[in-house]
């Protein structure tokens, strides 16, 4: 649940930061902080040991999934380094979603599908707030035949680097 919460979001466009939660009482008792990135990944080593690893400043899965898994897994997570104001933090996600819109980010048109690339925001204790990203394997099919050149470029690195900067 710890996880869950940390990483995800509830409602409409939980995957652009809207809905974050944090647990602040857990029985009474102030919650644990998860809000750096050592912590979340010894959080996640308590649940999923030997999965993932801590590689400078992101988390890295290094146990595989099954080979032909078709479906969404942590691939890695990276939490930004410069805090702001939930107001800044949520005008950051907004533009930057609009400006590196594509296929790899979850816009089909004339479809919208899930987006690989889940953004989350965490407290860092001091009233600002930091963007936490998860990058999940992408079940998206190059092979879809696709109208607009311009979308199918990738632009998913693009994308985190201007939540995360």
């Amino acid at each position: 649940f710890k996880v869950s919460v940390i990483l995800g979001g509830l409602g409409k466009r939980s995957r652009r930061g809207f809905g974050s939660v944090e647990i602040t009482q857990i029985d009474d008792n102030p919650a644990p902080k998860y809000n750096s990135i050592d912590e979340l990944c010894n959080l996640l080593d308590l649940i999923k040991p030997d999965t993932f690893v801590l590689n400078k400043t992101k988390i890295e899965r290094i146990r595989p999934v099954h080979v032909e898994a078709a479906y969404p897994y942590i691939k890695e997570i990276e939490i930004g380094k410069t805090p702001t104001s939930w107001k800044d933090m949520v005008k950051k996600i907004g533009e930057a979603s609009h400006d590196f819109d594509c296929y790899h980010t979850g816009f089909v048109n004339p479809y919208r599908f899930a987006s690989p690339v889940y953004v989350s925001v965490i407290n860092d204790n001091n009233g600002q707030y930091l963007p936490i990203i998860i990058t999940l394997n992408c079940a998206f099919k190059e092979s879809i035949d696709l109208p607009n050149a311009e979308k199918k470029k990738d632009k998913t690195q693009e994308f985190k680097k201007a939540i995360l900067s």
